[in-house]
């Protein structure tokens, strides 16, 4: 039986520099001319990290790796009759080809992509017309990448016409949106554990307090006695409530003796606040659970009050945090046992606690929850040039495509719709 061939991924450089390359000229191509030729360079994977290590001394150990794994597998792993899949951006169209020949050394004065391939393009597609998660599996941030988990559905297009699934019915999209959102988690809890340890933490949670409504000091640096802020509501803090909060920059888990110990410090007119980036453990939030004016905050719960007062954050914390609004997919809701929009926007979400009774931290039902929402989500996203500013969010469209082969041109595509969401944006 034969097998099917292998699937590639592959992108026409950050911006689409070689898109015409690509397309127009029929070649495959990646850039680091700087390298040289890669035919020269021994063929395995250790030689490719010495050779580019010595090119990019300053480049970090993880960076080196995906360097040389990426000009390996286009020299040494791919083959003709191969497929490649290349997502245009230019015309936000999906051409799918087969790899026609071996690789060649082109160097040229400019530098640009010398590294190059003959390809044979069979067909090019709207975006529109693949599944969610296979457009997010060729979005990878690598120039060149094996596909795995959607190749068959690629394949598929090359013996016959795309059969793409409905919107509603395209159970990827909520998987991909998990993802997303999983990545932003990850990347904020991270960041705090490793730019904000320790003292700085408690500083960012102030910050953050503020942000809410509240007036904070900060204890100063060294022993504070269990308690790292104070949060009031008005500006002398007499009036109440007065909130004792512990902050631990810790990612494991909290246990009942440090929160009965941050009890001991609170009054019988005042609340307990314990923030961590990790979690508690079952008898911490038992103990916490019988205490009317004590509450805990674990890292998720953490990261959307993050993102819930993000826009008012000032520039140093927006630095540390670099976060952007665009688009990302909406999970399909319709037929999926939801009774009416009312039932699920009148739903509290669990960050909806209060700080102490009647005050509410978060008045905003999770837009995972909501068929209609047109506010903000937060998830992770692609570098930008500037951490402090968010760029407008593009409007997105659909538009008629054709089938095109190489080298003629090709119109754009239907755009796919999504939630107004915030994404990370880290600088290149």
């Amino acid at each position: 039986m034969k097998e099917d061939p292998v699937v590639w991924g592959i992108h026409a450089g950050r911006g689409g520099e070689a898109h015409s390359l690509f397309t127009k000229g029929c070649t495959l191509a990646l850039g680091w001319s700087s390298v040289g030729d890669l035919s020269q360079i021994d063929a395995s994977r250790d030689a490719f990290k010495v050779k580019v290590a010595l090119v990019f001394p300053e480049a970090k150990s993880g960076a080196v790796t995906n360097y040389a794994g990426v000009l390996y597998r286009f020299v040494h792993e791919m083959k003709p009759g191969d497929v490649v899949v290349y997502p245009a951006k230019a015309e936000r169209k999906v051409y799918i080809g087969e790899v026609s020949g071996p690789y060649e050394y082109r160097p040229s004065g400019d530098g640009g992509f010398p590294n190059r391939r003959p390809v044979k393009w069979l067909k090019s597609l709207p975006r529109s017309a693949f599944k969610q998660g296979a457009l997010y599996e060729i979005g990878s941030a690598l120039a060149l990448f094996q596909v795995k988990n959607y190749a068959e559905e690629f394949l598929a297009t090359l013996s016959g016409p795309p059969q793409p699934s409905e919107v509603d019915d395209d159970e990827t999209v909520g998987l991909v949106v998990e993802d997303i959102e999983r990545t932003t988690d990850d990347f904020i809890l991270k960041t705090l554990a490793q730019d904000l340890k320790g003292h700085p933490l408690a500083a960012f949670i102030a910050h953050l307090l503020n942000a809410m409504g509240y007036r904070t000091r900060v204890s100063p640096e060294g022993p504070d006695g269990g308690v790292d802020v104070v949060a009031h509501r008005n500006e002398l803090g007499f009036e109440p409530p007065i909130i004792k909060v512990q902050v631990k920059s810790t990612e494991g888990s909290v246990g009942d003796p440090q929160v009965s110990a941050l009890y001991g410090k609170v009054g019988t007119q005042e609340h307990g606040l314990l923030i961590t980036l990790g979690t508690f453990t079952n008898q911490a939030k038992a103990f916490a659970g019988s205490k009317s004016n004590l509450r805990l905050i674990d890292g998720e719960e953490l990261v959307d009050l993050i993102l819930a007062h993000y826009e008012q954050f000032d520039s140093r914390y927006k630095a540390i945090l670099p976060l952007r609004r665009v688009y990302v997919p909406a999970p399909p809701y319709r037929g999926q046992g939801l009774a009416c929009p009312e039932e699920v926007t009148n739903r509290p979400s669990t960050s909806e606690c209060a700080l102490n009774q009647g005050d509410c931290l978060r008045e905003q039902v999770p837009a995972t929850q909501q068929p209609d929402y047109d506010g903000p989500t937060w998830t992770a996203d692609a570098p930008s040039p500037s951490p402090t500013t968010a760029p407008p969010a593009r409007s997105l469209r659909s538009a008629p495509s054709a089938p095109a082969s190489c080298p003629s041109q090709v119109a754009t595509t239907a755009a796919d719709i999504g939630w107004l969401a915030y994404r990370r944006a880290l600088q290149k």
